[in-house]
């Protein structure tokens, strides 16, 4: 599997290795903005994929004279965070991330190019498929978004999916992490197990290492979760 980029678009191609023959998905734009693109499901014969919608249209254009007056304000609370560069600046900016952004979820059946959607279209941060390929790890981010901290700070939804794109689990709700002191972590589920599903909670020390560097952090299996809310 190879991704070849032009001006226009982001073309999938897959390669034999036996013949070392080679040949385009067609139909397939990949989108690839978040970083992710296009991964192999358990079969070794399909891809788990985010795709360019088909109906996304031209980009959003800049208004050239404000509809009102840009305004910031301050929440009064008090957090120590970094300085970053680069970030949202405007509701314009916030039209271009959704746009560049939003994928489509699909499988592609790499012998027949058949392209089968998976839910609806997101701005995926992170998927990753099951061994078997019937489950798939969602990391979701939507609004609202920051103008003080990069996208990796956005609220975010972590589920897990079937093959068809419904919703079997919830594992959590992060909120955006503007208030989140540096070099701190969010309170709640963590993804900081080497395997299996589970995750990891910060404790109720708000995540602060230098308030308490030395408080531990308490494992959650999801089994255990799931029976404990159910």
């Amino acid at each position: 599997m190879l991704k070849h980029e032009d001006q226009a678009r982001e073309v999938l191609w897959v390669c034999e290795a036996s013949s070392g023959k080679s040949h385009a998905i067609p139909r397939l734009r990949i989108n690839s903005t978040m970083g992710g693109g296009a991964r192999w499901l358990g079969d070794s014969k399909s891809l788990l994929v985010e795709r360019v919608p088909i109906d996304r249209g031209k980009p959003p254009v800049a208004v050239v004279v404000p509809s009102a007056p840009d305004i910031q304000e301050s929440d009064g609370k008090r957090s120590l965070v970094r300085t970053y560069e680069d970030l949202l600046n405007n509701p314009h900016d916030e039209a271009l991330f959704d746009y560049y952004a939003t994928a489509q979820l699909s499988s592609v059946d790499c012998s027949s190019g058949r392209i089968t959607d998976i839910g609806k279209p997101a701005i995926f941060s992170r998927m990753d498929p099951s061994p078997d390929g019937q489950h798939i790890l969602i990391v979701r981010i939507h609004r609202p978004y920051s103008y003080l901290v990069p996208e990796s700070e956005f609220p975010r939804d972590v589920e897990i999916w079937d093959r068809t794109g419904k919703l079997e689990f919830k594992l959590a709700s992060q909120p955006l992490a503007e208030h989140v002191p540096t070099e701190g972590v969010l309170t709640g589920p963590r993804d900081d197990r080497p395997a299996g599903p589970g995750g990891v909670d910060a404790v109720a020390d708000r995540g602060h290492l230098a308030r308490d560097p030395v408080a531990g952090d308490v494992g959650r299996a999801l089994r255990e979760r799931a029976a404990r809310e159910a």
